[in-house]
């Protein structure tokens, strides 16, 4: 496994694990960690324009390769493709998930059930090192620790990082589980932090491709909700 893009030895040093700041005050920057999947219609585009998109949500500062697994839970439909992204937001969690399900249903979600095929989906992993247990929103993310098609990518850029539940670093998650069926696409199928900042940016690379190498278990080696 290649130890990643450019993108995350630049932005090694931001510092997922500060103390959540007082909400009310108007400066109050926050780290926010998200995974990005999609299975149906173009999935490179649809990750692509949901990452444009994120620029009203957040300020991205790293993102992970572009990894193609296998359905969980339902599996009897396509594969996807996912990734992880990190980066800097002064919006409180609650309005993180509001604008980040507004995204999903402009690039044509639409309610279906549980684990069914779906253009985008965007979930919130870590918000700073809040944990948080609501009816519609619990941070970290209460499945990221059996999904190797998270923690993966987590683990690309953020491996040292502690999980504020289970006090075990991303790398240790990953390590704990089984990690078949999650394979990196080719270099010229990623997607770059330029491109991720860009307005209505496109790239000559269709979602037509095979696979890459299979994942490993290297520290610089997902599907959501």
């Amino acid at each position: 496994m290649q130890a990643g893009h450019q993108e995350v030895e630049k932005h090694s040093k931001i510092d997922l694990a500060r103390s959540p700041l007082d909400d009310h005050t108007p400066s109050a920057i926050h780290t926010l960690v998200l995974a990005l999947g999609a299975n149906s219609g173009d999935r490179r585009a649809n990750l692509l324009a949901a990452l444009q998109q994120l620029r009203t949500v957040m300020k991205i500062e790293m993102l992970s390769s572009i990894y193609e697994t296998m359905p969980v839970g339902f599996r009897d439909q396509p594969q996807f493709l996912n990734m992880v992204c990190l980066g800097e937001t002064s919006l409180e969690a609650a309005q993180v998930l509001t604008r980040t399900q507004a995204i999903e249903v402009a690039l044509g979600r639409t309610p279906s059930f549980r684990n069914a095929p779906r253009p985008i989906d965007i979930d919130i992993l870590f918000y700073d090192s809040l944990c948080l247990d609501q009816t519609n929103l619990t941070i970290p993310h209460p499945r990221l620790r059996e999904r190797a098609f998270v923690l993966v990518p987590l683990a690309e850029i953020i491996p040292t990082f502690t999980d504020p539940v289970s006090k075990q670093t991303v790398q240790e998650l990953l390590n704990a589980i089984p990690q078949e069926g999650v394979t990196r696409l080719p270099a010229h199928l990623q997607i770059s932090l330029k491109h991720a900042r860009e307005r209505n940016s496109t790239t000559d690379a269709p979602d037509t491709q095979p696979a890459g190498t299979q994942a490993s278990s290297s520290p610089n080696a997902a599907q959501t909700s």
